[in-house]
């Protein structure tokens, strides 16, 4: 694992460093600047980037509503796969919703992405239902949520 100190989670509106990492992460499944920009520009959006030693290597945009937000995007570059770096952005954006009265966060995935997979179901994503052949390749979404504050409700 990489030391702590060395590891750095920020909320930016910088679309030439997400659209970098977006085509090293999601290559032909990723998302065009414009939809970025989009994205960006959405008062409801948070982009979080993940860096070491000022060095971006993964990043994930959440759009929050009220008490609900939904995870979007989430990624790491392929060589920092492996090294928990994805729990850790992963708990940072968990922390972030904490703290901004957040309920419930939802986020989709293919079914066969068993490593993203395991790290939701280990940081407590349940899931709610699958989506059949919802991908243009005829792939299924598994719709998950994760449930936050219980406290009064």
């Amino acid at each position: 694992m990489i030391l702590d100190e060395k590891i750095k989670c920020r909320k930016v509106k910088d679309v030439n460093i997400l659209l970098n990492l977006e085509k090293s992460i999601f290559n032909d499944l990723a998302w065009s600047c414009e939809l970025l920009e989009k994205e960006l520009q959405n008062n409801y959006s948070i982009t979080y980037l993940l860096f070491i030693d000022n060095e971006p290597i993964g990043y994930s945009i959440v759009r929050k509503i009220i008490d609900e937000a939904e995870i979007l995007r989430f990624g790491i570059k392929r060589e920092w796969q492996g090294r928990g770096l994805g729990q850790y952005l992963l708990n940072y954006v968990i922390n972030e919703m904490l703290i901004n009265n957040v309920d419930k966060i939802f986020l989709e995935l293919r079914r066969d992405n068993i490593k993203a997979l395991n790290l939701y179901k280990k940081l407590g994503f349940e899931l709610l239902y699958i989506r059949k052949a919802y991908y243009t390749d005829g792939s299924d979404a598994l719709l998950m949520c994760k449930k936050l504050n219980l406290l009064g409700g």
